[in-house]
C-alpha cells in the first residue's frame, strides 16, 4: 500500500496541504478495488500502481491525463479481479 508521501509524489505534490484528500482518495481506491473482490495487497507493485493511476485520475480530474490514468486503473483493477492471486478469497494464502 502507498505511504503519505508515495501518495504526493503520485499526484506530483510537494507540500502536505492536501493529504487528507489524498487519504479520502486512497481510502475510496482500496473500497474500490475490494468491491471488484480485490483483496488489499502490501508490498505490491500492481496494486501500488492501481492507487497511483486512481490518484492521478481522480485528484485532477479535469487534468489532461486524467482520463487516461482512470483507464489504465480500470484496466489494472480488471486484471487483478480476474487472477486468483489478488482475489479476496485467497487474501491470506
Amino acid at each position: 500500500m502507498l505511504t503519505r508521501k508515495e501518495a504526493r509524489q503520485a499526484v506530483r505534490l510537494t507540500t502536505e496541504t492536501f493529504d487528507r484528500e489524498l487519504d479520502a482518495l486512497l481510502d475510496t481506491a482500496v473500497a474500490d478495488l475490494k468491491t471488484a473482490g480485490v483483496a488489499e495487497q502490501d508490498d505490491d507493485a500492481l496494486y501500488d500502481q492501481a492507487l497511483r493511476m486512481y490518484l492521478r485520475g481522480h485528484f485532477e480530474p479535469n487534468s489532461p491525463e486524467a482520463e487516461a490514468c482512470r483507464a489504465i486503473y480500470e484496466s489494472i483493477k480488471l486484471s487483478m479481479k480476474l487472477t486468483d492471486r489478488y482475489r479476496e478469497e485467497n487474501a491470506d494464502a
